[in-house]
């Protein structure tokens, strides 16, 4: 299990997640918005990370989406607008996946909704208030522009570093983006890779088995026929005694047990 981070769209009542990441904050989200809409949200946040667990539950089920940071349509387009001037600068390779994505959070949320980062679950690397002053240094990164100070972006990884995932929400946003849905056939593709390298693996592990199995079977068949030669050979020259006997038992026991490996 990882620390989960959610981008939620929220209609009077009701809530929709948008996109999802683990163990990470996609830096496309940082973007949306600005250090008024964190320290609204601050001292809630760091409340809440101050509860116990009893406390805790009683307390979300009051309202789980008090330390959401919360973002208006309005602020969402002019933050959008100043993200994408950044972008554009600084990691030009990936503006065309940003307007990908705030394209497509445009046409999802009106005017009446409102976006929410839930990013509580992060606190649990350090603490609540390293994960405040991390999401102010980077929002002040990209009002300052100054892409040196940037922490959250990482090239490479659009789910965790970028976008977050829509395939196990929705599913919609790979039919908006190109990239996105390119990255999705990707890591399915090293999927499907891995699974067979996974039962390549397997399959060489029962076939050296099965050697193994058959290599011992006729050892211990042989074994056996030379013990029950000798067994013979005991029982002519001196009769049944108790150790003709237990020479024979010893003798099918090996037998049955070459077999049996044989056979398996």
């Amino acid at each position: 299990m990882g620390h989960r981070t959610y981008l939620i769209k929220t209609s009077k009542d009701k809530s929709k997640e948008l996109f999802e990441a683990n163990n990470s904050i996609p830096f496309f989200w940082l973007t949306l918005i600005d250090l008024d809409t964190v320290e609204k949200t601050e001292p809630e946040m760091i409340k809440v990370d101050n509860l116990n667990e009893e406390q805790y539950e009683a307390y979300a089920e009051q309202d789980s989406s008090s330390t959401t940071l919360k973002i208006s349509k309005t602020d969402f387009l002019k933050n959008a607008a100043e993200g994408a001037k950044f972008i554009n600068k600084h990691f030009s390779k990936e503006t065309a996946l940003y307007h990908d994505f705030i394209s497509y959070l445009d046409l999802t949320f009106d005017n009446n909704d409102v976006l929410e980062l839930a990013l509580m679950e992060m606190a649990d690397f350090s603490d609540i208030h390293l994960l405040i002053k991390s999401l102010k240094e980077e929002i002040n990164a990209i009002k300052n522009d100054n892409a040196n100070e940037v922490a959250y972006h990482i090239d490479g990884n659009i789910f965790s570093n970028l976008t977050g995932y829509d395939r196990f929400l929705s599913d919609k946003f790979k039919n908006h983006s190109t990239d996105y849905r390119i990255a999705c056939d990707n890591e399915d593709l090293a999927r499907d890779i891995a699974r067979r390298k996974n039962i390549d693996t397997q399959q060489q592990t029962i076939q050296k088995e099965k050697r193994s199995n058959n290599y011992t079977g006729f050892l211990m068949l042989f074994i056996g026929l030379i013990f029950m030669c000798a067994c013979v050979f005991m029982i002519t020259k001196e009769g049944i005694t108790l150790q003709t006997i237990s020479t024979l038992i010893f003798c099918l026991a090996i037998l049955a047990g070459g077999y049996f490996k044989l056979r398996h």
